[in-house]
Order: C-alpha cells, then structure tokens, then sequence
C-alpha cells in the first residue's frame, strides 16, 4: 500500500497561534486553563513532552512559567489537560540588538535555506528587539521588493520588541526565491525551496495503444517531479525491478525481447520524504506470435517453427509518420525506393532508415557484385554498421569506391524481423565520363536472381 498523501495538518492544526517576543533569560508564563479537577496537565514544547521535574518549568496556579527563557525555548508550547482543547503559544526569545526569525517552531538567527509546502500554512515571523523606546525600521523583503506588511510593538523591562509576519503561501503564491528581514543596520536573507510530494509520468515505446506482441522490443520510462528530489522504482505484479537510472529522477525497463512471462501489472514507485508513493497501475499485455493454419495465396509465406516470414514490399514512409498500419510489426524503410547516378571512378553513400517493432535479426546489402551485412566489407563495398536514430528506427548505409559501369544494376537493402521480410530497392547508373554508360538489363537480370536466392535462404533459415 501507498500513501498518495502526506502529512497533512487538520484545520483545527493550522489554527492561527499567537507569537509573543521574548527576552532571553526573562520568565515566562504559560496559561493552561481548566479547574482542578481531572487529570493534571501537560506541557509539550514542539511536539516533545516537557519534564515537569527539570526545574526549568514550573507550575503555577493557572499554569506554567518558564525559568530564565533561552533561544532554545523558541518555538511552540503547548498545554494539555484530558480531553480539553489544547491551549497554544509560539515564543520567540530573542537577545536585545539582535535580529531572528522564527519559521513555525524554529528558531533562525543566520541566513539560511527554508523549506515551505503549498499544503500546510505557516507564518514567518521577524523579531528585532531594542533598549528603551527606541522605533526600529523592520521590514521584509522579497527578490529585493518590499512586502506588505503590518507590525506589532510590545514594552516589557524597558525594551522594545517589533515583530512583522508574513504568510508561507504569500511566499510561494509570488515565486519568491529569496526571502529577508531586514534593519537599517541587519538582515537575514532566505533562500526558499518549495517542497512538493512526487508526480509521476510514465510512457511507453511503442507508444499506449499500440498492441504488444510475443518478441517486441518494449520500453516503459518513469519520470518523478518533487522536491526534495526522490529516485523511482518499477514493479512487476508488486516486485521491484532493477530499474532506476542511477543520479536521476528516471527508471527505465527494455525488453529486447518481451515474452509472455512479462506480462503483468506494472507500477512505478519511489520512497520520498514525506511517505512511499506510486504511480497509476498500468496492465501490459502480451500477446501470443501469430500461428498460420491457412496461408493467403496471394501473399508469399512460409510457416516454419511456427514463424511466419512475409516477402512484403511496403508503401514508402519516414519513420516516426503517423503509421496508419494495422500491423505494427511490419518493418517500414525509407526510402522504399531509389535512383543513384554517378560516374566512373566516383565514389558513394547510400543511406536507408528502417523502423522496425520487433528488432530486425537479419539486415543484408544485395547486389550483382555485392551480398553484405552491416560491419562488413569486400573489396570496394562496405556495408557500415547500424546507427540507432530512435527506439525502433535506425540507419544502414553501404559505401562503394571507384565505381565501374559493371556496378549498375540494382542494389536490394533486406530487412527481416521475426514477423515480415521488406526490401528496399536503389537503382544504381553509372555512367563513363562521356557520360555512356552500360545497359542495366544484365546486371538487373543477375541481381534478380540474387534476391531470389537471398530470400529463399531467409525464409529457411
């Protein structure tokens, strides 16, 4: 179980608690109302119960009083007694001549960093105490701007306290990023970091929608946005995978080859600050690679170890187009087809880009002089390897040097996945400098029969 919350104060809570400015190493008094009778009453100071027995708290008869009060009893008091309403006060005890702000319960005397949430609602108050009755300049500042504000002035033992307020949420609401108080002769600056608890956002390659079938590569991402910054974890049917990326806010799981195993209940989770969270569920499911009990006559196949391989030529498309294709495993090339013209001794580069949903196990360079695979080369040809340009789609380029009119013809660049064969056609012209150059009827007739035999082979393989 999750929390899909965190911490948050009732309004009874967040009730406004008055703050009284203090001099150090004065008493204090602290009221706690109620008769007599019932169960004795007790003094928390922020949150943590108050040893009546230290001798630093003192009861009284209509409470508490702290002896010679010390920068350490800032904060919130608070007394109990059964099952009446809890009576609360916020102390802020200051020596004289010296700024100090206090954020909810603590105390801040230097220029540091504050944490706020947009959740809970507290002050920040600023103290300045002065000797006799001299008026102090205290003011806030945000980004250098001057805030509105009302202040408070109190005498007691013949010093002057001023105390100005300002609202968390007036903070965040106005993107302040740096928070001071301020004196003509003091400041404290702040530096605020709003806290919020983790937001998720999960994705998939392919993309939600398109179906999953047996021996796709799959890819889902996790992304968590909070702060302080939290790292994620994906689960399969409530176990953890190894899948955080390290020193980001990413998780991430490949399928090179997902299979009907990882089918399943997937959920991305992080342990944050404020509690455990976690992502919607997201149901991946797999389906099971075709079987073929009757083959279209129309369409050339061959069903072997229950895999059916399809010789396919595909309507030309970029990949990362809208696929309008029912069938999602189809590899797409581009271009489908071309024309190459050059001259004798010229060398070139022929690019094809293939996207293809299960990883492509067979990518061959066909021609009348020529039979590669990518990362290999004969003679003047040199098929390059694959470079990736997306999840699914990538690059293949054959090079060819010095060319002769014997390389005109057809060049054939075949792709097989586990699902479809597809090709791609180049028709390569090379021409003499006169600018003549052989009939491409021999070598088209040669490199049919090439590609005839290349598929055959694929397709028994």
């Amino acid at each position: 179980e999750y929390d899909h919350y965190y911490d948050y104060y009732s309004d009874e809570d967040q009730q406004e608690v008055e703050t009284e400015v203090v001099l150090a190493r004065s008493n204090v008094s602290l009221r706690c109302g109620g008769d007599d009778v019932g169960p004795s009453p007790r003094l928390f100071h922020n949150e943590a119960e108050v040893d009546l027995m230290s001798g630093r708290v003192l009861p009284t008869e209509h409470g508490f009083v702290i002896v010679s009060a010390k920068q350490t009893d800032s904060g919130r008091w608070a007394c109990r007694r059964g099952d009446m309403k809890e009576q609360r006060k916020n102390l802020l005890v200051s020596d004289p001549g010296r700024l100090a702000v206090l954020l909810d319960t603590n105390l801040i005397l230097n220029s540091s960093v504050i944490r706020l949430r947009r959740d809970i609602e507290v002050d920040i108050t600023c103290s300045a105490v002065l000797e006799g009755d001299a008026v102090a300049a205290l003011w806030w500042e945000g980004d250098h701007m001057s805030l509105t504000q009302n202040s408070d002035r109190s005498h007691q033992n013949g010093f002057t306290s001023v105390l100005i307020k300002v609202s968390s949420s007036l903070v965040l609401d106005s993107n302040i990023s740096t928070l001071s108080c301020l004196t003509e002769d003091q400041r404290i600056d702040l530096e605020v970091v709003e806290e919020f608890r983790p937001e998720f956002t999960i994705s998939r390659s392919p993309e939600f929608g398109v179906p999953i079938l047996e021996e796709m590569m799959v890819i889902l991402r996790c992304t968590v946005e909070s702060s302080p910054s939290s790292q994620p974890v994906w689960e399969h049917n409530g176990v953890p995978l190894d899948s955080t990326v390290a020193g980001t806010n990413q998780a991430l799981v490949t399928f090179e080859k997902i299979s009907l195993s990882q089918d399943g209940w997937y959920q991305c989770t992080t342990q944050h600050k404020f509690g455990n969270f976690s992502s919607v569920g997201y149901y991946l499911g797999v389906k099971p690679k075709p079987r073929v009990t009757q083959v279209d006559s129309a369409t050339t196949s061959s069903v072997l170890s229950d895999q059916v391989l399809l010789v396919e030529s595909i309507p030309g498309t970029g990949c990362g187009a809208d696929n309008k294709l029912t069938d999602f495993t189809l590899p797409k090339l581009f271009p489908q087809r071309k024309t190459v013209s050059a001259e004798e001794g010229e060398s070139i580069s022929v690019r094809i880009r293939f996207c293809s949903n299960p990883i492509p196990d067979t990518i061959i360079w066909s021609g009348s002089n020529l039979l590669l695979t990518p990362g290999t080369d004969s003679g003047r040809f040199t098929a390059l390897p694959v470079s990736a340009v997306s999840d699914d789609c990538a690059e293949s380029s054959l090079a060819i040097d010095n060319l002769t009119t014997e390389d005109s013809g057809l060049v054939v660049f075949i792709v097989r996945n586990s699902y479809h064969i597809v090709e791609a056609q180049v028709l390569l012209e090379v021409s003499t400098v006169d600018g003549q150059g052989p009939t491409a009827g021999v070598n088209l007739a040669r490199i049919s029969l090439t590609v005839m035999i290349v598929f055959q082979v694929l397709i028994n393989v």
